[in-house]
């Protein structure tokens, strides 16, 4: 089976619609199992634990166990050909030992939620977030400028897919390392100070969808809106300066997407959202792993 993985530091994505946080632990919830993963005689609890932020996560075992809860959760067969992804920043630096960590799971072992398994590996391929997304798209106007920008947990990736006599190449690209889990970080940090509260990053993004309430009262959280603005102002001063952005066709991507659309609006007027945002790079990775095995 060809399958997309997007291994982002927020979120695990594939192709298959399956998405879970990035994270795991060793120590059982008072819930219960949950999602739990035993490899190599060690359970994990995946989708619980600490944000791990290190840029160079690929032999660390986080990555390897969410790629194995990915693929087991995405089918039910053993056998996959895989896709996935790096930062565009980070690409050529870290794209063979990422693609060899994949091979390294050529037949593995292991157990998730009480039901063995066995899945391998038998082809991979390692490709630029980003432009992963572009290849989601059903259909592209191959006459225009397009430029991209991947709002992810860790990173905030820009790009810039110009067309030369027919053909798009990529003429330029940044990489920020400001992508939501710092802003989650900068707007739990803030209400903790003014409520003396507990709250952790990743209860950022539920206040930003839902409100907070203290004691089951509504409470105004009208000044995040301000960290917000300024969180996005260096994305902004980077695209303005170096981009074309009044002649290109501007496109968010990632679950970072939502957040920050009505920023971009404001300032970039006609910016869009790609369809399918947080799974458009797993999208597009399968789409080049079929171009590239022929075959579904």
């Amino acid at each position: 089976m060809i399958i997309g993985v997007d291994l982002g530091y927020g979120y695990t994505k594939t192709s298959e619609g399956i998405v879970f946080p990035s994270k795991i632990s060793t120590h059982e919830t008072i819930l219960g199992e949950g999602n739990m993963l035993i490899l190599d005689n060690k359970a994990y609890i995946v989708g619980e634990g600490n944000v791990e932020v290190d840029l160079n996560r690929i032999n660390k075992e986080l990555t390897r166990v969410c790629l194995l809860e990915a693929l087991s959760k995405s089918s039910n067969q053993n056998d996959f050909q895989v896709v996935a992804g790096l930062p565009l920043g980070l690409f050529n630096s870290q794209k063979d030992q990422m693609k060899q960590m994949l091979l390294n799971n050529r037949y593995v072992e292991f157990e998730v939620n009480k039901q063995k398994r066995a899945i391998g590996i038998t082809k991979a391929e390692v490709f630029p977030q980003c432009l992963g997304a572009h290849y989601s798209l059903d259909t592209i106007d191959d006459t225009e400028d397009r430029i991209y920008i991947d709002i992810g947990g860790r990173t905030v990736i820009i790009a810039l897919l110009q067309v030369f006599n027919g053909k798009r190449k990529v003429t330029q690209h940044s990489t920020i390392y400001e992508g939501t889990l710092t802003l989650f970080s900068k707007i739990v940090s803030a209400i903790n100070s003014k409520y003396e509260t507990l709250f952790e990053i990743e209860d950022g993004e539920r206040i930003l969808k839902n409100g907070l309430s203290i004691y089951g009262e509504k409470q105004e959280i009208g000044f995040i809106k301000n960290i917000i603005e300024e969180h996005t102002d260096k994305i902004m001063k980077e695209l303005l300066l170096k981009y074309p952005v009044k002649t290109a066709k501007v496109t968010l991507i990632g679950g970072g997407a939502y957040v920050l659309k009505s920023l971009f609006d404001k300032r970039i007027p006609g910016t869009s959202i790609i369809p399918n945002a947080q799974f458009a790079n797993a999208l597009g990775f399968k789409k080049i792993g079929v171009s590239l095995w022929q075959r579904y």
